[in-house]
């Protein structure tokens, strides 16, 4: 009888945890990296919104706030 590849045997299941030790160096990298990325998505949403202000124009806050289907 073949065995099915895809059968859990529970006892031969075994958990191995690795663990990796970051030097300083590279510590220094991911935080580098971290700030970096955090700039570039703080620089895009200052540009969307810059694009949505003058995409709308400063004419957006004059408009009245009434709702136009009351009749």
């Amino acid at each position: 009888m073949k065995k099915d590849f895809f059968t859990h045997d529970p006892s031969r299941v075994t958990e191995v945890t690795e663990t990796v030790t970051l030097t300083d160096r590279q510590i220094k990298a991911r935080r580098s990296r971290s700030i970096g990325i955090a700039f570039c998505l703080v620089a895009l949403v200052g540009v969307f919104y810059g694009a949505t202000l003058i995409k709308l124009g400063p004419g957006i806050m004059q408009k009245p706030l009434t709702n136009i289907h009351a009749n």
